[in-house]
């Protein structure tokens, strides 16, 4: 008789790896990603259309899942062949796995349980009037699928300003919490029964993970706007980066997340708006947070922009610097790198957020077209592959395998 699923959990069952987000996964990955496994494409698309803004996920088989822009669904073995395919309407971003079920929700507002070996549906539910567009993940605790969802389009960028909890038997609705504003992203931290994440104005908050009843809200900027979201690291530290003037003049804080006291603070002087990632780096294992920071260049615009950026790393128990890692200068019309188009149906950050390996090396994905890794330690660069594409969703690591995805393709690397 095999394993049973709760004796071989997922290798990247959920964005950032796990559900205190923070990146980190239990297995070391391919240092050199000069050369590819395999790449795929969203079948049908062309420049405008089909993106993948999902994270892959990975099962306990080294089976990937990626979700699109248009609607569909895609299983591939290890090897990157296919195994099934399933359509829904609206964009799809990025689900969550748990047994032996793949949960995910669409921006019509949809809630969707699949088989993980056939992709048939378990069932399908309309939780709420639409979601936002905006690359918002699920999340899956005591038996609840947690989604977010919007009576109308927010601000006109695609952000949410509901939350709900549906069963992961029938998908029928267990409790419903409505913002005070509007978030982007939402990417919750679960801790001790509770659900940590941030609004658009960089606010942490504390849910009840039972009902969904507030606990705590802690302060942000009133005068700002963040896509980023919340990371806890091994400590029991939660960190957060949000800008403070619109998009500019970012900000990392570390957080109590029982309490929502802020422990420390570092001005970044930059734009950051993607997650950041929090754990062991290089081989001392020295506990770090890393982040990403430079301008974001945005929708498309005739007008070329340089999109050079910087990763940092700080120190994750008093924030101070370990190191910085610089990209090259690269113009481009939008954020979508080099390949950017008018129209297009997809506009990422500047960076993505950083996955860590167990050796503590990161792997991140830039808007100048590039995928990197970078040496936790020091920040010394060990191998680039270039796409063209930036990257919304981050890499995901499984066993000796990474697969990165860029909005364009999606790149793997390892053995079959």
């Amino acid at each position: 008789m095999g394993l049973t699923a709760r004796a071989t959990p997922h290798y990247w069952p959920c964005k950032n790896g796990n559900k205190l987000r923070n990146g980190v996964s239990l297995y070391s990955a391919p240092i050199n990603i000069t050369t590819a496994l395999w790449e795929w494409e969203v079948p049908g698309h062309d420049e405008r259309f089909g993106h993948i803004e999902s994270t892959p996920l990975i099962d306990r088989n080294s089976n990937v899942y990626i979700e699109t822009t248009v609607g569909g669904i895609f299983a591939l073995a290890r090897d990157g062949s296919q195994l099934w395919a399933h359509s829904a309407p609206g964009r799809i971003i990025t689900g969550a796995l748990d047994g032996d079920s793949l949960y995910t929700g669409t921006s019509e507002g949809i809630a969707i349980s699949l088989d993980l070996a056939t992709g048939k549906e378990n069932w399908r539910t309309k939780y709420s009037p639409m979601a936002g567009g905006d690359a918002w993940t699920v999340t899956v605790e005591d038996g609840m699928a947690i989604l977010v969802g919007a009576d109308s389009e927010k601000t006109g960028a695609g952000g949410n300003d509901q939350i709900v909890a549906l069963d992961t038997v029938d998908g029928s609705v267990k409790w419903r919490f409505n913002m005070d504003g509007v978030m982007y992203n939402f990417m919750p931290a679960v801790v001790d029964k509770q659900l940590i994440f941030i609004d658009m104005q960089g606010r942490l908050h504390c849910l009840s993970l039972a009902d969904g009843t507030l606990q705590w809200k802690a302060q942000g900027s009133f005068s700002g706007f963040t896509t980023a979201g919340v990371a806890v690291g091994q400590n029991g530290i939660g960190y957060t980066n949000f800008n403070t003037q619109v998009s500019e003049g970012g900000v990392l804080k570390a957080y109590n997340v029982s309490t929502g006291k802020e422990i420390w603070s570092r001005q970044l002087g930059l734009e950051s708006s993607a997650a950041p990632a929090v754990g062991p780096l290089g081989k001392d294992g020295r506990l770090g947070v890393v982040v990403g920071l430079g301008h974001n260049v945005g929708f498309w615009h005739p007008d070329l922009q340089d999109a050079k950026a910087k990763l940092r790393a700080f120190d994750a128990e008093t924030g101070e610097d370990l190191w910085t890692f610089e990209t090259p200068s690269q113009l481009l019309h939008g954020s979508a790198g080099l390949y950017s188009t008018p129209g297009e149906d997809s506009v990422p950050d500047t960076w993505s957020t950083p996955a860590i390996s167990r050796d503590g090396m990161v792997y991140v994905g830039w808007e100048g077209g590039k995928q990197y890794v970078v040496d936790g330690a020091t920040g010394k660069l060990l191998s680039s592959h270039f796409t063209g594409f930036a990257t919304q969703g981050e890499p995901a690591i499984a066993d000796n395998f990474v697969v990165v995805p860029s909005i364009g393709k999606v790149v793997a690397f390892g053995t079959a």
